[in-house]
């Protein structure tokens, strides 16, 4: 419910601006948006816009992140990452080593 609209209300909302028979892979203009738009969710909508006239951002920069996860839980992370890539490339040198074997 981003923008205000409840998510079972979607398919009503789409089905205005798209018409009946609308077609799971259609394309509508901006316009054909605007217009057909129904004037309940129009208001939610509207009525969560900055004063500039756009959406507040989900975005947040990689500088507002916050760590959520326990010092225990990055050392574990990193362990497997590492795990995985030393797994990872002996598996290459062993497809190399095979294929190079077969050549002969």
């Amino acid at each position: 419910m981003i923008i205000g609209v409840a998510p079972d209300e979607y398919e009503e909302i789409l089905a205005a601006i798209c018409g009946e028979g609308c077609e799971p892979d259609a394309t509508i203009t901006f316009a054909d948006f605007e217009e057909r738009l129904p004037a309940g969710p129009r208001a939610e909508i509207e009525a969560r816009l900055t004063v500039d006239g756009v959406l507040p951002s989900l975005y947040a920069p990689p500088e507002r992140w916050t760590e959520t996860r326990s010092a225990a839980e990055l050392r574990w992370e990193q362990m497997v990452k590492m795990q995985a890539q030393r797994s990872g490339n002996q598996l290459r040198q062993n497809d190399i080593l095979g294929n190079e074997l077969n050549k002969g």
